[in-house]
């Protein structure tokens, strides 16, 4: 199964955006989000962090966050953009 990389400017479902990323791997020019970066969720009124549910692409030593992956407020981080990753 394949799923999308989330990049900066990605939103979630609770309508936050993901402004925190990894500048040195890029997606279609977007840098990634990675496991354990935060963003502001306006849903929560707090800063919350991610949790990658796929430990196989690493970056940096830190698992890239998918689509589907959660923030630690419950949100679902939501692609922009079709570029995938696919599990073995």
């Amino acid at each position: 199964m394949s799923k999308a990389l989330i990049t900066i400017g990605a939103k979630t479902s609770h309508g936050g955006m993901v402004t925190e990323c990894e500048n040195s791997f890029l997606i279609n020019g977007m840098a990634v989000h990675l496991n354990g970066m935060k963003h502001y969720c306006p849903k929560c009124q707090t800063t919350v962090t991610a949790i990658a549910s796929d430990l196989s692409t690493i970056v940096k030593g830190r698992a890239v966050i998918i689509a589907g992956d959660k923030a630690s407020c419950g949100a679902t981080f939501l692609p922009m953009q079709n570029l995938t990753i696919s599990k073995k």
